[in-house]
């Protein structure tokens, strides 16, 4: 059991660095200059990334409470 929660919390560490890539890249798009404030494909799909990642890292969290 404590290898498990040990698991879970190296899986949510690993998520850090992937989730702060993903909201840098999105910011940068976001305040890119030069260009007009328009969303298409490319700016949701950095916003679904972000949802996905932050949802991945949410489960995580609830298992290893649960395993707790």
């Amino acid at each position: 059991m404590e290898e498990d929660i040990e698991n879970l919390e190296r899986a949510i560490r690993e998520k850090d660095p992937v989730l702060k890539l993903a909201h840098t890249r999105l910011e940068n798009r976001t305040y890119r200059p030069g260009m007009d404030l328009v969303r298409d494909e490319v700016q949701y799909g950095l916003i679904d990334e972000v949802k996905q990642i932050e949802a991945s890292i949410k489960v995580l969290q609830d298992k290893c409470k649960q395993a707790k």
